[in-house]
Parts: structure tokens; sequence; C-alpha cells
């Protein structure tokens, strides 16, 4: 799975320009988000909406599932396993982190974008702690 990242500022627009406009829909769809042109804020109420519907805590059992899900994308892995709880709950119920549109596998977007589960790492994360050591 691929996740892109967006903010309440994100619009519409911004789906498009990246997926281009056939594919909008689609991913609007995935993600279970009405079509609107301030797309950023719609998401975030959704997002929001899922976490406060979510009483109970996620349990153990569903986490290991989830992260199971998740073993061939090691940034996406690495991010759900260190989530806090509302998270959880939001990995649990709409399968996306927050403010993180998840795209089908369908949809391939541009490498140069900031993807989380597309493969590409960036290694000064990784470098900055070896050298801090």
């Amino acid at each position: 799975m691929q996740f892109w990242k967006i903010t309440e500022s994100t619009r519409l627009s911004d789906l498009s320009n990246l997926v281009g406009s056939r594919n909008v829909d689609q991913v609007l769809h995935y993600n279970d988000i009405q079509r609107a042109p301030n797309l950023g804020q719609v998401f975030k109420a959704a997002c929001d909406a899922a976490i406060d519907a979510t009483l109970d805590n996620v349990d153990y059992q569903r986490k290991i599932t989830i992260l199971n899900g998740f073993a061939g994308d090691y940034d996406v892995f690495e991010t759900a396993a260190l989530s806090s709880e509302d998270t959880w709950k939001l990995l649990s119920k709409k399968n996306t982190f927050p403010m993180y549109l998840v795209f089908p596998e369908t949809i391939v977007v541009p490498d140069s974008r900031d993807i989380m589960g597309n493969g590409q790492v960036s290694l000064h994360l990784y470098l900055s702690k070896l050298w801090t050591c």
C-alpha cells in the first residue's frame, strides 16, 4: 500500500495533479470520502470522526494482524509500529494513518513524491544515527 501525506490545506486539485483526473474518484472512494475542493479538511474530519467513534483501544491481536499486512513496506511497518493509540484506532477502522490518503495498488504515483510505502526511504535518517554513535 502507498500512503500520501496531506495537510488541511490540501486541495482536490493537488490530488488530481498527483494521480490524474481519471483516478481521483477511485482514490476518494478507496478512502471513503466525498469529492470536495477542500480535500484536506474533509479527510481530517473523517479521520477524527473514525477515531472518536472507536471507544475501545485496539487489542494486540488486531495490531499484529495489521502489522503483518505491512511487512513488505518497512517504512509503513515502522510508522505503524510506533503509532499512538488513536492512530491504531484509525488503522483498524479505515486502514490508513491520520492525514495520509491511501492509494489502491492499481494507481501508480511518481517516485519523486513524498509517498510512504513506495520502497524508497530516505537514508539520511539512518545515516545520521550512525554518525551520532
